[in-house]
């Protein structure tokens, strides 16, 4: 009787170890799925800090899915005189990232309106005088506005956009001139390229003259910036600064900065909705943790290099103009203007936003 029960169990013990060592065999022979992701870096491929950023965000992506996922980075390299603009730089981003023909961007939030009108609330995020402090702004980006505006990009592109996530990639815009100036009464008159809808309504509430039909940065504008057809530019510290090497004739010649700090300049993290969705729901969450979690760094940088840049400029001689109270009240003014011409479009996420302050 003990015979033959050893007999079971030593026949039970190999039918066991069999079927282990079938499962293992299988499991250690069937190939991980691994796939690649190109991140167009339609903003910013050329400052080293903020290419650091992208890398550890896809270094942490291929890591937390142990290799399945690569993300690759690729310098566009527009390089055509028409497409010498950031605007026109992350239009194509973007376009590439809807068509398929790249995964994955970082383009200005302004962008996304042009590619699908439906999306003209990311339109708020460029408006004057909305935002108050760094706090406010992340209480609206991480939170339920925030969410709303992603799932107006999911939705109103019939899913071809998966919105990650959002972060200011150069802090708040001031006014520059070329032309010295003293007091926020001497933008009067004064000419400036074209800029966004929101942007021009509010400048133009400024007394500045904006010129519609010459893009930034493109060669027209830096001919304008050298022969003083154009002497104001709206824009964050840090993209000036890039102008040192970018179109340093236009540099040069800044003479002034109106610290109106009226609005941010603001990117949105996005992804091919395909691709996103073919990606199993871990990934998926590995995907946008290390998006917000990129977004939250690349907002410390963009202050840190705001802080750094402006203390280039006052080294180089640029004044800064810090605006009176009074000459707040027109900037606020000025900003509550645009705000009320485009309630009719806008006014539930100007509501929504200002909940947060």
């Amino acid at each position: 009787m003990t015979s033959s029960r050893s007999t079971y169990l030593v026949i039970a013990v190999l039918a066991i170890a069999g079927i282990g060592y079938y499962v293992f065999a299988n499991y250690a022979t069937t190939p991980v799925a691994t796939r690649t992701l190109t991140f167009i870096m339609a903003h910013k491929p050329d400052n080293t800090d903020n290419v650091a950023l992208l890398q550890e965000f896809a270094d942490k992506v291929n890591q937390r899915t142990q290799g399945a996922i690569t993300i690759r980075l690729v310098d566009p390299n527009y390089s055509a005189v028409d497409y010498s603009s950031p605007k026109t730089t992350y239009t194509l981003g973007l376009a590439e990232v809807n068509s398929g023909a790249a995964d994955m961007s970082q383009v200005s939030v302004t962008s996304y309106s042009e590619l699908y009108p439906a999306l003209y609330p990311l339109d708020i995020l460029n408006a004057p005088g909305i935002f108050s402090s760094h706090e406010q702004v992340a209480r609206v980006l991480d939170g339920p506005v925030g969410d709303a505006l992603r799932d107006v990009v999911n939705t109103g592109s019939g899913g071809k956009l998966h919105a990650l996530s959002f972060t200011y990639s150069g802090g708040y815009r001031d006014i520059f001139t070329t032309k010295p100036i003293s007091s926020l009464a001497d933008l009067t008159g004064l000419r400036t390229s074209s800029v966004q809808y929101l942007s021009k309504d509010f400048l133009q509430g400024l007394g500045v003259v904006v010129q519609s039909n010459v893009p930034e940065q493109s060669t027209a504008w830096e001919e304008g910036i050298a022969n003083d057809s154009l002497q104001v530019i709206e824009a964050e510290m840090i993209r000036v600064e890039s102008y040192r090497s970018k179109a340093p004739a236009a540099f040069n010649k800044i003479k002034t900065v109106l610290q109106t700090e009226h609005n941010l300049f603001l990117t949105l993290m996005v992804m091919n909705g395909t691709v996103f969705a073919s990606l199993t729901p871990d990934q998926q969450n590995i995907v946008a943790e290390e998006a917000q979690t990129l977004a939250l760094k690349e907002r410390k940088l963009s202050i840190e290099q705001e802080v750094t840049a402006r203390t280039g400029f006052i080294r180089d001689g640029i004044t800064i103009i810090i605006p009176t109270e009074a000459e707040k009240g027109i900037v606020s003014a000025a900003a509550a203007l645009v705000r009320a011409k485009n309630a009719g479009k806008l006014g539930e996420w100007f509501n929504r936003i200002s909940t947060e302050r």
